[in-house]
């Protein structure tokens, strides 16, 4: 799961992308390769919604610098099988 501040309520001003492509623009998106699942939110709610119905409650969210932060010091993050 992802989360993009971005475009977070704001009106969509990214130059770099074509008017047609700004309406499949995702804040929230969902990404799980073994079970084939790509999906992309324009909401929270609806995000929420997914996800309840994958069996999670509230998503733990992690930036990418903190992150980075533990795999530096630990060379391991939770989600990577057989790392200790």
């Amino acid at each position: 799961m992802a989360y993009s501040p971005y475009n977070d309520g704001q009106p969509f001003d990214n130059t770099q992308v074509i008017p047609s492509n700004q309406e499949d623009y995702y804040p929230w998106f969902v990404i799980i390769p073994d079970k084939k699942i790509e999906a992309g939110f324009q909401n929270e709610s609806a995000f929420l919604e997914y996800v309840h119905g994958l069996g999670i409650q509230q998503p733990d969210w992690q930036t990418p610098d903190d992150l980075f932060g533990e795999f530096a010091q630990t060379g391991c993050l939770s989600w990577i099988p057989d790392c200790k």
